[in-house]
Parts: C-alpha cells; structure tokens; sequence
C-alpha cells in the first residue's frame, strides 16, 4: 500500500509521514527534488536533491516512475521504491493525483485540513523562508484551499479527508485510520 499525504503547505504533511512511518512501520517514498534544500532539510534524509540534469539522467536510465513540475521545480519518483511491496507514505500536491490514481492500484489518498487556515499559516512563518518566498507559500495555501476544499468534485477524488487539530488526539486518529484501511485490505 502506498499512502499519499495532500493539503496546504503548512498542514503537517511532514509530521504525518513520519508518524506514520514510526508508529507502523512504513518507509517513506523518496521525493527527488531539483530545488536547494530548505533549513533543517538534508540531502539522502529529507529526500534527494539533485540538479535537473541528474534527474534527467535518471530518468533516461528509466529509473523514475513518475516526474512533475511544481513550485518552479521538478520533482520525481523512484521505480524500484514505487514498485516495491513495502508499505510506503509520501506528501504529493492535489495536481498529481490523478496522474497517481491511474499509474498506481494501491495509492490511498488522503487530504489533510488544517483547523483552520491560519494555523497552516503560522507554520509558514516558522520556516524562515525569504520574505518572496514566504508571500509564495501563503498565496499558494489561499488558492489550494479554495481549488480543493471549495470544489466538491475534486474534494470527492481523495479517498479520505482528515482534519489535522495539530495535537495528540489528531495524530492517533490518523494512525487509526490507516490501521483500518490495513485491516480493510487484508480482509
């Protein structure tokens, strides 16, 4: 099974993964991205960062699933981890999915929503990005929010929508989740 991860920048996208690849085992599918490495972000930890010419030298070799562009930056996917039978998690933005739900059987996809708006913009604000960069973010969590959350037809897409109060509560009832879609597929 491979459970990916969507919402806003700053929804706690990151902190679900990793619980959920500490608490159930998962591994984390490796995103290769193009761009430098945020603060606290380290290459072969976080994911890869490479140039796009390592990437297209990747991906003439035919080692990516699958590659896009996003944020001014190309991001990709491994074959042999896409392809793997572990149970994998990763973070993807709404406009690949269904690029996803047609290349890969097992994807679940669930969508994260902040409590509210301005928590998810709060955790930008922790990041320490440029002040562009910043302004970026936060206009992209305001037309993310309302190309998703306020398209029903696109809401209706994911397999799940899960909202994040960012505490304790939020993150064991993620957990329960994804062991019910374990049991629910072992079934």
């Amino acid at each position: 099974m491979i459970v990916a991860l969507f919402g806003v920048t700053g929804v706690g996208k990151s902190f679900y993964k990793n619980a959920i690849c500490n608490r159930l085992n998962f591994n984390k599918l490796t995103t290769i991205r193009t761009r430098e490495p945020r603060e606290g972000e380290i290459n072969g930890v976080t994911g890869l960062f490479m140039t796009p010419a390592e990437l297209d030298e990747l991906d003439n070799k035919g080692e990516i699933f699958y590659r896009f562009g996003v944020f001014d930056g190309q991001y990709a996917y491994l074959r042999n981890e896409v392809e793997s039978q572990e149970n994998k998690v990763f973070e993807m933005h709404y406009t690949q999915l269904d690029d996803w739900k047609r290349l890969c059987n097992d994807l679940v996809s669930i969508y994260i929503l902040p409590k509210s708006l301005d928590d998810a913009k709060e955790r930008i604000y922790e990041r320490h990005l440029s002040k562009d960069k910043e302004d970026v973010r936060l206009k992209e969590i305001e037309e993310q929010y309302n190309a998703v959350v306020k398209d029903e037809d696109m809401m209706n897409k994911f397999d799940y929508v899960f909202t994040n109060n960012y505490d304790q509560d939020s993150e064991d009832r993620m957990i329960e989740l994804i062991q019910t879609i374990m049991n629910s597929e072992n079934n």
